[in-house]
């Protein structure tokens, strides 16, 4: 059984911030809502303010609701993810999962946005996704590295 030596795993924060934004401004009209049927002063008409009070209730348990429903789904979303073994590398994706080996990878490049890894005899893997906690550029290095030190024997 392999072990994996490191993993990294695209980032979430694009479906967090957009989670975060949409609960945000939906909880915003309930509150106002609720204002407006809590209003004492004459400027709304009492007769709508049951209705504006139960209406900005339901809609803030709704934006609260698309939160909790939103996180869930944006942090257990599988997407791409980069599995280094002592062996070669895996490349997960939501469809399917590839192994490479360190000797038939033979190049591993970032430019311009888009992490590019050569393998002899096939099309090369463009992953054009930043990955949890590391820029591009650092992570080619460090695949790279892995594959150094494999290929030389030095990782048990």
């Amino acid at each position: 059984m392999r072990r994996p030596i490191e993993w990294y795993r695209s980032s979430p924060l694009r479906g967090v911030l957009i989670v975060t934004v949409v609960s945000f401004f939906t909880m915003m009209v309930g509150v106002f809502l609720l204002a407006f049927g809590l209003d004492s002063t004459g400027r709304i008409n009492p007769s709508w303010q049951p209705w504006l009070l139960s209406s900005g209730m339901c809609i803030v348990i709704l934006g609260v609701s698309m939160a909790c429903y939103g996180f869930f789904f944006v942090l257990s979303k599988e997407g791409i993810a980069l599995v280094l073994h002592r062996d070669g590398l895996i490349y997960k994706t939501e469809a399917n999962e590839t192994f490479y080996d360190w000797q038939h990878i033979s190049a591993i490049d970032f430019s311009s946005g888009t992490l590019t890894i050569t393998i002899e005899n096939q099309s090369p893997i463009q992953i054009a996704q930043s990955f949890l906690g590391i820029s591009g550029t650092d992570l080619a290095h460090r695949i790279a590295d892995v594959q150094r030190k494999a290929l030389l024997g030095t990782i048990r």
